[in-house]
């Protein structure tokens, strides 16, 4: 196995134990009242989210160490790909009601393939249809979001991102296959790390499914701009900012969650 693999799995060994103790100390350190039971969920679903990924990497770590790689068990760890099809999420069955309004408004559009060069893609922005935009506030939950045209956001001269840095991103792909199938990389995993990163930044996160929900309904929205399979992909960034206005340090009142995608070309051709 090549030494750069070995690295791979030697880096998510560390974070998944670094995750366990962040964990832990979180779980023995609960004092402000009215957060227990939120920090204690928060905690079990990390937990869970170790365990389940833990033993797998130790495993492949010691066998890449005898020699004894299993190449078979690497590869289907590497696959976890989330199918969305015909317009429609696999899991669920249907998709959200709004995007169905979307897409049943814009069907032509949607249904059609973009006229563009996909041989001539680079890592560039293409403005593509829609974007999605949730909000959250003081509570600390979040707002249902909703597909918007993609244009400009309305921001504070005050707000946490500009003045304090208060923001992160996540950046995934969405892939169309030879059957035509819509397929994402394991999303769920840029969910948990968008939640880790924002409580270093004293931000609320959306939950797995609503990070994972705003994500098929914005690629399905612009399901026309994904290339043809072998072409390239449609980048997915997701912002998580703090947008309401602060002028003192500490953290923004209002924090906004947006997706936008863009269609990009093979790095490596």
């Amino acid at each position: 196995m090549a030494s750069a693999t070995i690295r791979v799995i030697k880096k998510r060994v560390k974070d998944c134990e670094k995750l366990r103790t962040r964990a832990s100390i979180l779980a023995a350190n609960v004092t402000e009242v009215g957060k227990e039971e939120k920090i204690k969920a928060n905690c079990c679903r990390r937990s869970n989210h170790v365990s389940k990924h833990l033993p797998c990497y130790n495993f492949l770590l010691n066998s890449s160490r005898k020699g004894n790689f299993p190449v078979d068990l690497w590869k289907r760890s590497c696959t976890s790909f989330t199918a969305i099809s015909g317009g429609r999420i696999n899991q669920s069955g249907t998709l959200h009601t709004q995007a169905e309004a979307v897409a049943a408004s814009t069907s032509r559009e949607v249904d059609e393939v973009a006229d563009i060069d996909w041989d001539g893609l680079g890592f560039g922005l293409q403005q593509t249809d829609y974007m999605y935009l949730m909000k959250c506030r003081k509570d600390g939950e979040f707002y249902e979001g909703e597909l918007q045209p993609f244009g400009t956001v309305e921001l504070s001269p005050s707000a946490g991102v500009l003045n304090y840095g208060q923001g992160l991103f996540e950046g995934l792909k969405a892939y169309r296959t030879t059957d035509g199938r819509i397929i994402l990389f394991r999303p769920e995993e840029n969910a948990l790390r968008m939640e880790i990163g924002a409580e270093r930044l004293c931000m609320p996160a959306p939950s797995v499914e609503q990070f994972v929900n705003a994500v098929k309904q914005t690629v399905l929205a612009n399901k026309r701009w994904i290339p043809p399979s072998s072409k390239g992909s449609l980048y997915i960034r997701v912002l998580l900012m703090g947008s309401g206005p602060v002028l003192g340090l500490g953290p923004a009142p209002e924090v906004t969650f947006l997706v936008f995608v863009s269609p990009v070309g093979n790095y490596f051709k």
